[in-house]
């Protein structure tokens, strides 16, 4: 394997530029979605190219690729809050007044068609996800897409801000008789766990700000989990240091309960990476367990049926022959 040679080469002879090609020719022919530098380290060890003891070396090493211009700068997976919110905004190209507005009338003879409906308006429950690493944005972002369903990034614990948000959306949502469901995909580890259990506590602790009480059985925890870990063969990690390579306190009863039945070992939620088809159906049952397994045929029949009425409005006021006759004075 090309990719397997040139990390070989990589790991003795620091054949950089035939490892960015790979990397780069692997990328564009296998992956649907971009990683981080260390969700690429998972990717290698999933194909049995590197060991969980070069996670750091090859994370290191594609950052220093992009800093080079081997790598594009853009080649792993970008931090959204890192982005410029207004970045091309007003940058656009623009037609000529009367062209324009035949383009809209035009754009009106099938207005019936962009005639939508809120997919959670007819569901019992209205779902968000929480990831605890950015790379799982990317891997559960179709499946999030496909179902209408909310998914960020907490990188950690959770911003004031970002429970404040979540908690008007629960709140009204629940005011409009709704059920809502958070769903959690951490880290297997101690503080991952933690995060996790402390989550409705922590929207609580600012209900004083928001007015809203989260209820406990809000949020689900839809992984990782020792069984997922323990049945698709995940990557453990012998160390529990924090990602910023914080060593932690053994004694801390947190660990201590945590080494008693884990051993001083963790899997990151990163290591589900090389297992994208494993990961897609543990988001899509997590979704279906609260959505049912068609939720998207409601939602469909009730949008083409009021598509419909838009359609028979639109032919009772003559609509096209009136666009018709506007487009000709234009």
């Amino acid at each position: 394997m090309a990719l397997g040679d040139a990390i070989c080469g990589y790991m003795t002879q620091d054949k950089n530029e035939q490892f960015a090609y790979n990397l780069k020719q692997y990328a564009e022919e296998n992956m649907s979605f971009k990683l981080s530098s260390r969700g690429w380290a998972y990717q290698l060890e999933g194909m049995n190219l590197i060991d969980k003891g070069d996670f750091d070396k090859i994370a290191n090493k594609i950052n220093e690729l992009r800093k080079q211009g081997l790598l594009p700068w853009n080649f792993t997976a970008e931090d959204s809050g890192r982005v410029a919110e207004y970045a091309g905004y007003g940058d656009y190209e623009s037609l000529e007044p009367a062209e324009f507005l035949k383009d809209e009338l035009d754009n009106i003879k099938t207005i019936e068609n962009r005639y939508n409906v809120s997919f959670w308006n007819t569901q019992e429950y209205y779902i968000e996800v929480w990831v605890e690493k950015v790379d799982l944005v990317s891997l559960f972002k179709g499946v999030c897409c496909k179902y209408y369903v909310p998914i960020a990034n907490t990188k950690g614990w959770p911003s004031i801000n970002m429970r404040g948000r979540i908690a008007r959306r629960f709140d009204e949502k629940q005011r409009e008789g709704k059920k809502v469901k958070l769903l959690y995909f951490g880290d297997f580890d101690p503080k991952g766990m933690q995060i996790s259990n402390r989550l409705v506590k922590l929207f609580n602790d600012i209900s004083a700000s928001t007015g809203y009480i989260m209820g406990d059985d809000v949020v689900e925890r839809f992984g990782l989990n020792y069984d997922i870990i323990q049945e698709n063969n995940l990557t453990w990690i012998d160390n529990l240091k924090s990602g910023s390579g914080k060593k932690p306190d053994l004694e801390d009863k947190l660990y201590v309960d945590w080494i008693s039945k884990y051993g001083k070992r963790k899997v990151e939620a990163n290591a589900i990476i090389p297992k994208p088809e494993l990961a897609k159906n543990i988001m899509e049952n997590a979704i279906k367990r609260y959505l049912g397994d068609d939720p998207l045929q409601q939602y469909e029949q009730t949008k083409r049926e009021k598509q419909d009425e838009v359609e028979q409005l639109k032919e009772k006021v003559n609509l096209t022959s009136i666009i018709n006759e506007l487009k000709q004075e234009l």
